[in-house]
């Protein structure tokens, strides 16, 4: 009855919540319905690990993700088999790799730098690799280019990829045991894009002809190039390949078979929709709007039901619901993330068209205190979930086992904090085990030696709690060590502010919700953004001292920066610009500007607004990030972003 209603409106839509698809899409999320899968969290390295792979599961649950020690470890690609995390390794002098897909034989493709890097815009030579447990990392090669990536390996090990030149000129290449690199541009093309690969050894790319004008194809060696419709995401083993298509100027999701040719499969009543997922049965997941300026929704569409509303988690009616970058499984699982409200806070869902969509959050057992699940990054096709917190990465076990390793929450502080003041510190943990005891160990950052924290607990719960005195202004990694009396053990760490409060000042610290298409090389990365940030303030002072920290959680952006000029203070709003370093590497400038927590409409918080920019080859300035938002909020008391935790300070003098 639902997709009956959903495929055939009433009466003309004019909004998201107007016609009774809607209504009968809320049903499928009443608390009965709602008895789901449970899962047990793994962490998947520190904090600043992210996922990068479009398909980061093989059919195991096995999963791929970037490991990265702090905000200036580039990283290496990783491959957690269920209990270990095996990093990929590095290429002679080479200072980053990564991970872009894995088979079921846990083979690993991705990229591994050679350790030389084009300024000014800071371009990694890379080859592509190969890597698997018996033989280490492979050096694919680059077909004599600047760069090359592996993209994709099916079960068989054939791998496809991508060569580029220092001109921006991109070749698809296919490469196995026994041919090498190919290159698999049609033929007249300029260039090539290897998108994946899928049993069969069918290929799925795009290319640009010689005209100008842009095609996509199927590739196989035996076959050569099959043209397809244009814009298409994904490809299945049955040669499926879900598309983003023009029906009548709006931009609309549609599936190409062989033998079938292409299918609308979005709505008549629909604005504009796009996929986002296909699964292995054809199942096709994405979103959707029914007027241009109308909410975001999300879908599923098989050819049995037709398109079919996600709905939302069990909020109240006429809240407004955005669900968003879905990904699904063979058995029809759906993970992404949605917001109740335009704006609002990201959280992680799970849906299936028996339960309705269901808040995460609510299906983790034993899940600590301050851990939050903010995106269903993917899930496998034994149902484990790769998720986005706002603590780093997790792995989400559908089938757990016992012996599970401690699960720290997050460090709890009321900074920023004065030198000289003592800061407590805590944090909550769980243990699946919970026979096990614990032992807790701080690091303050500062050059002081650590200390054992004190530990209550009892059931499986507990909580670690620690006191510090910091001497001198700046900005601190305070990190904390759990580990459990079988040696399993997790970290996780927190950024502090410290300020002198005998001098004029800006001080901050916390996280805030970063905007889509703020990341600009990711306009689709949004999540947890943490930030500590500490400047004095002094008139007419020229490069005053300061450090500020900044993160997105879930990607690969980190930065650390230092002042460079004076800080402009008028009233409770600073600005400032300076120097640092993106993901490691130097090069890169930013500038801030910092409203306090009394600033009207700052909700007691302060706002942050955080530019990241760098010089291309003609010295033209490339925006990396700005989460402005609302060009129209530059200047304003509107400007930035509230931070969700923490707060902001902006003193032009000493304070008591």
């Amino acid at each position: 009855m639902l997709n009956a209603a959903f495929r055939r409106p009433a009466r003309p839509v004019g909004g998201p919540f107007s016609s009774l698809f809607v209504v009968l899409a809320l049903l499928c999320t009443t608390p009965a319905a709602q008895a789901q899968q449970t899962y047990r969290l793994t962490r998947l390295g520190t904090q600043y690990a992210n996922a990068i792979a479009a398909k980061p599961f093989n059919s195991l649950g096995q999963v791929i993700f970037q490991d990265r020690q702090g905000s200036s470890d580039p990283g290496q690609g990783a491959f957690y088999d269920g209990t270990t995390t095996h990093r990929i390794g590095l290429l002679n002098a080479g200072t980053r790799s990564e991970a872009h897909a894995v088979n079921d034989a846990g083979q690993v493709v991705g990229e591994a730098d050679l350790g030389i890097v084009l300024l000014p815009a800071g371009t990694r030579l890379t080859h592509a690799v190969l890597w698997s447990r018996a033989g280490g990392l492979v050096d694919l090669g680059s077909m004599g280019y600047e760069t090359a990536s592996a993209v994709a390996i099916n079960a068989s090990g054939q791998v496809v990829g991508n060569a580029r030149s220092t001109a921006g000129m991109e070749h698809a290449f296919f490469w196995s045991s026994t041919t090498g690199m190919i290159d698999i541009t049609p033929p007249g093309s300029l260039s090539s894009t290897a998108m994946d690969i899928n049993a069969s050894g069918q290929v799925l790319g795009r290319h640009l002809r010689a005209d100008g004008s842009e095609g996509a194809f199927l590739w196989t060696r035996s076959g050569g190039w099959t043209e397809l419709p244009l814009y298409p995401q994904h490809l299945t083993d049955a040669g499926q390949v879900d598309v983003w298509g023009w029906v009548q100027q709006r931009r609309l999701a549609q599936l190409w078979s062989p033998g079938t040719g292409l299918v609308d499969i979005g709505s008549s009543t629909w604005q504009e929709s796009w996929s986002w997922g296909i699964s292995q049965s054809g199942q096709v997941v994405g979103g959707y709007r029914l007027t241009v300026a109308g909410a975001l929704r999300a879908f599923s569409w098989t050819a049995a039901t037709g398109p079919v509303d996600l709905g939302n988690p069990g909020g109240p009616d006429g809240s407004v619901t955005t669900s968003i970058h879905q990904t699904v499984n063979r058995a029809g699982q759906v993970v992404g993330n949605y917001r109740l409200v335009e704006g609002g806070t990201s959280a992680a869902f799970v849906w299936h068209a028996s339960t309705g969509m269901v808040d995460l959050q609510r299906q983790v057992i034993d899940l600590p205190a301050g851990l939050l699940l903010l995106n269903g990054k993917s899930i496998a096709e034994n149902g484990n979930i790769l998720a986005a917190t706002n603590e780093g990465l997790a792995l989400l076990s559908a089938n757990p086992v016992v012996a599970a390793s401690p699960v720290l929450g997050t460090i709890e502080a009321a900074d920023p904090v004065a030198t000289g003041r003592t800061l407590d510190l805590s944090a909550a943990f769980t243990d699946a085990d919970k026979a096990d005891t614990h032992t807790a160990t701080w690091s303050w950052g500062d050059g002081s030696r650590p200390v054992a924290g004190t530990v209550n607990e009892g059931g499986g719960r507990g909580t670690v709690t620690a006191s510090h005195a910091f001497g001198a202004p700046g900005t601190y990694t305070v990190t904390l060590t759990l580990t459990d009396s079988t040696g399993r053990s997790d970290s996780t760490s927190r950024d502090i502010s410290v300020y002198d409060q005998s001098r004029g000042h800006i001080v901050g610290a916390g996280s805030f919700m970063s905007p889509p298409g703020a990341f600009r090389t990711h306009p689709k990365a949004e999540g947890n953004a943490v930030f500590a940030l500490v400047t004095r303030y002094q008139p007419g002072e020229s490069d005053p001292p300061g450090r500020m920290v900044f993160a997105l959680r879930g990607t690969e952006l980190t930065f650390r920066g230092q002042p460079q000029g004076s800080v402009t203070l008028n009233g409770t709003r600073a600005s400032w610009s300076g120097t640092g370093r993106m993901n490691g590497i130097d090069g890169y400038r930013f500038a801030i500007t910092a409203l306090d927590a009394r600033t009207p409409g700052a909700l007691g918080r302060g706002r942050l607004h955080l530019r990241i920019w760098h010089a291309d080859r003609q010295g033209s300035p490339v925006i990396d990030y700005d989460n402005l938002g609302d060009p129209a909020t530059l200047g304003t008391l509107r400007e930035g972003s509230v931070p969700q935790t923490g707060r902001i300070l902006v003193r032009s003098r000493a304070t008591p």
